[in-house]
């Protein structure tokens, strides 16, 4: 039996990269939390659990505890991320190679958007997407950028999703 999940779709990934970068309006993201919003995109009712929540998402916490969880359960977070990594390496790999993501920027672990190679249909599927519209997503799309991402009080750490220990 085939069983298709969105979060294993590189089609789909290459689109929730975009929709995150284009939504923050922020010029660029560290590549491992373009990853962690990535799958906190597909599985947003895990947001809540992120301990402590970062100060520059607090403002959606009302809204990230008011997300249903959905009927399937999610074993292992950290290991499902893991599983997500070579479809979101060769995802962002396209992007680069389609000069929507600057490789120049991704080189050093950056992940800059070249809004001018994103096709107009593309970005009007944005503002049609439902999820666009959603207050938790608002805030997590604006409040992801402003976070930072190594050390003990970092993004890796407070979802438990990455290693954080041998950060500099």
């Amino acid at each position: 039996m085939l069983v298709y999940h969105p979060c294993f779709d590189a089609n789909h990934c290459a689109y929730r990269f975009l929709h995150l970068l284009y939504s923050s309006k922020a010029d660029s993201f560290e590549w491992d939390i373009l990853r962690i919003a990535d799958f906190y995109y597909v599985f947003p009712h895990l947001i809540k659990h992120i301990k402590p929540m970062p100060k520059s998402l607090t403002g959606g916490k009302k809204y990230f505890s008011e997300i249903n969880p959905p009927y399937e359960s999610i074993p292992n977070p950290k290991r499902l991320l893991f599983d997500l990594q070579d479809i979101q390496n060769s995802t962002i790999a396209s992007l680069v190679s389609k000069q929507i993501i600057k490789k120049e920027m991704f080189n050093y672990g950056v992940v800059s958007l070249n809004a001018d190679n994103i096709p107009k249909s593309l970005i009007e599927s944005f503002h049609g997407n439902p999820i666009n519209n959603s207050e938790w997503f608002k805030f997590f799309s604006k409040g992801i950028a402003a976070v930072d991402l190594n050390g003990k009080n970092g993004f890796k750490s407070r979802t438990g999703l990455l290693e954080y220990r041998y950060d500099q």
